[in-house]
């Protein structure tokens, strides 16, 4: 992800494009043959994607794992998925568990709860991810 970020802005693209090598195609994603077809198929340039890949080992890589797991501790993750919201007020876990195979009872979840947040005057904006992309 952190490499279709840097090379052509597409880690969200990167990150859906993985999701289903892993969990649909039962791919091993840690492999860098299988990130680099990957890379591919969502229609990244092989080699700039590969540069990115490499530079973003090693300390970069160590920085950016760090940074996650403090952000994890901060907020009491504790495994996968876990999902935030940011508020100005800080941060608030929101339990998955109950929504699993209800997509539609977590939009309108979700909903309420952005509601409370957010004045009729602001729209929040972000991407919208489906199981194959990220559109902005």
């Amino acid at each position: 992800m952190l490499a279709a970020e840097q090379s052509a802005g597409r880690g969200l693209d990167m990150l859906a494009a993985l999701q289903v090598a892993h969990y649909v195609e039962g791919r091993r994603i840690a492999d860098r043959a299988v990130l680099l077809a990957v890379a591919e198929a969502i229609g990244l340039p092989r080699d700039a994607f590969e540069a990115a890949l490499t530079a973003c080992g090693g300390e970069a890589l160590d920085a950016h794992i760090a940074t996650t797991r403090a952000l994890m501790s901060r907020i009491g993750a504790q495994g996968f998925p876990t999902l935030v919201i940011e508020r100005a007020s800080g941060f608030t876990s929101v339990a998955v568990n109950p929504y699993l195979g209800r997509p539609e009872a977590f939009r309108d979840w979700l909903r309420t709860t952005l509601a409370q947040d957010v004045t009729d005057a602001v729209e929040v904006s972000g991407p919208n991810c489906g199981p194959n992309t990220c559109v902005r």
